[in-house]
C-alpha cells in the first residue's frame, strides 16, 4: 500500500461519512442512515475508481519523463488529491441532503 492508496482511501470515505453525518442531522431515523450508506459507498467507490484512473493516466504519461519531472507530476497529484478529500466531504453531505428530500 501506498500513500496514493491511503489518499483514494480517505476520500473515498469522506463521501459516506458526509452522508452519516447529513443523516444524523436530519434525524433521518433508519431510513435515513440506509439511504445515507447507499449513497456514501457507491460515491465513494466511483471516486475511488475515478482518482485511481487518474493515477494510471499521469503514470502512463509521465513513465517516460526523467526522475525530476516525475517527481513533480507526483506531487501535483498528490496535492489535488489531498485538496479533493475535504470537497469529497461537503459533496457527499449535499447530495445525500438533496435525495434525503426527494424521498421523503
Amino acid at each position: 500500500m501506498t500513500l496514493y492508496h491511503l489518499l483514494i482511501a480517505a476520500s473515498s470515505t469522506m463521501f459516506l461519512a458526509g452522508g452519516i453525518a447529513e443523516a444524523k442531522l436530519a434525524k433521518g431515523g433508519f431510513v435515513g442512515y440506509a439511504l445515507a450508506a447507499v449513497i456514501g459507498l457507491v460515491l465513494g467507490a466511483l471516486n475511488a475508481w475515478m482518482v485511481y484512473a487518474s493515477g494510471k493516466w499521469v503514470y502512463e504519461r509521465t513513465k517516460l519523463l526523467s526522475a525530476g519531472q516525475q517527481n513533480a507530476y507526483v506531487r501535483a497529484l498528490y496535492s489535488v488529491v489531498a485538496v479533493w478529500i475535504p470537497i469529497a466531504l461537503f459533496l457527499g453531505s449535499w447530495i445525500t441532503r438533496g435525495l434525503m428530500r426527494v424521498v421523503k
